[in-house]
């Protein structure tokens, strides 16, 4: 079954953003089907076929039809399934300028159902009503739906990497529902934006659509593929989450039409220390993106996105972090448009401290990495790597000395040059 979500364009553009007027959003099921089906989809999504008595259709679906319409998935002379208005009233149908008809109850037409669900966080709407069961790849994810979007959280996109190496893509081989309703943990750092709840095993991605797609083979209605935004969140390479409220997808997605994705990446020592072996060069958390970028590129299609138009954006070290995408070899192919917002590049400093260039291996092993390696009691040590990895985690982020730059990594060709 497809379903989206359509909201009132105009209400979207109105201060009562954060008020929706009951009856104005509406889900389009694109399956075609008979009139009795149709209201079979809808209480299987907890609603009921939209009803054109109880609201006026210029409050907000006239607009939202017209744009399926002006963007492709629908012709302007399609009919969609409604509230017949009493039990033993004829069947009836709308167009999209709210021309309602009686119809032929056999007909098979896409359906416009309620959309009761409210605005919503994370924390207060994964009511049983409003969750629905996708199917991603090969495994089906449980997410939710608010007043706007369709809201998939800490879907993992990379196995708990061992310490100082590269993540690798994660595939599920679960036989049931994953849940993707609430946060998991931030990537480890010092208290601060995130207080508590952070750790090693940190590699989940958010998204928010308002389209899910049908099956292969379901007579539906296939809108276009919309495109992707992948948002890189900053806090100087040492902080930062993608559960930040200020990073919720939910009002680009939805007045924007557009897929959003955001990825967690490793930060702090966890994901840049650099050592001086030739094989561990850093950049760790510059790889969890780039994989998520490969998730993206492998599964963003079933969340109704368009992997040939991924835009990156971020601020700040999210900014230098699509400087270094950019750059990095690893990463072509995975975007085809980039948005730097407020990165420091340009900044004077000492090569160690400047963010016009990506630091040397040396100068951030000895800058930075002999200066750790002493205070955790890993310099006069065999094999420091293992020495490294078992230190405690929360300790050793908590120390004064911190890792946390880009490396121009040569030898991995994790990047190529400088911008």
């Amino acid at each position: 079954m497809s379903i989206e979500t359509h909201l009132s364009q105009e209400r979207m553009l109105t201060s009562d953003v954060d008020n929706p007027k009951n009856g104005s959003a509406a889900l389009l099921v694109h399956q075609r089907a008979s009139y009795t089906a149709a209201v079979v989809s809808c209480k299987i999504l907890s609603e009921g076929l939209w009803s054109p008595d109880t609201i006026k259709f210029t409050d907000g679906l006239n607009s939202s039809l017209s744009y399926q319409a002006h963007i492709g998935p629908i012709s302007a002379s399609q009919l969609f399934w409604v509230d017949s208005g009493h039990p033993t009233a004829n069947c009836r149908a709308i167009d999209i300028h709210g021309n309602i008809m009686p119809s032929d109850c056999a007909l098979e037409l896409p359906a416009l159902c309620t959309q009761s669900a409210p605005v919503s966080t994370q924390a207060n709407n994964t009511a049983t009503g409003y969750l629905v069961n996708h199917l991603v790849g090969s495994q089906v994810y449980t997410g939710y739906r608010d007043a706007f979007v369709w809201k998939f959280r800490a879907i993992r996109y990379a196995a708990q990497p061992t310490r100082f190496e590269h993540s690798t893509l994660f595939e599920p081989n679960e036989t049931t529902a994953m849940p993707a309703l609430a946060s998991k943990a931030d990537c480890l750092q010092r208290v601060g934006e995130v207080q508590r709840g952070s750790g090693e095993d940190c590699l989940f991605l958010n998204v928010w659509t308002t389209h899910l797609p049908p099956l292969n083979g379901s007579q539906a209605i296939r809108p276009k593929l919309k495109p992707v935004m992948f948002y890189i969140y900053g806090g100087g390479f040492t902080s930062g989450t993608s559960n930040n409220g200020n990073a919720d997808g939910t009002n680009l997605a939805s007045r924007g039409d557009v897929v959003v994705v955001t990825p967690n990446y490793r930060v702090s020592t966890l994901g840049w220390m650099a050592f001086n072996d030739g094989v561990h060069n850093g950049n760790y958390g510059l790889g969890d993106l780039i994989n998520a970028l490969n998730w993206v590129q492998k599964h963003i299609k079933d969340f109704g996105g368009d992997p040939t138009k991924v835009t990156i954006f971020g601020e700040s070290a999210g900014a230098m972090l699509v400087r270094a995408l950019l750059a990095s070899p690893k990463a072509q192919g995975l975007f085809y448009a980039a948005i730097s917002m407020s990165g420091p590049t340009g900044l004077s400093g000492n090569e160690h401290g400047s963010t016009s260039y990506y630091n040397s291996i040396k100068s951030e092993f000895e800058g930075t990495s002999k200066s750790i390696l002493g205070m955790m009691g890993c310099w006069n040590v065999t094999d420091r790597l293992a020495c490294m990895r078992e230190v405690n985690a929360t300790e050793l982020i908590n120390i004064s000395a911190v890792a946390g730059y880009i490396t121009n990594d040569e030898s991995s060709k994790m990047m190529r040059s400088t911008c």
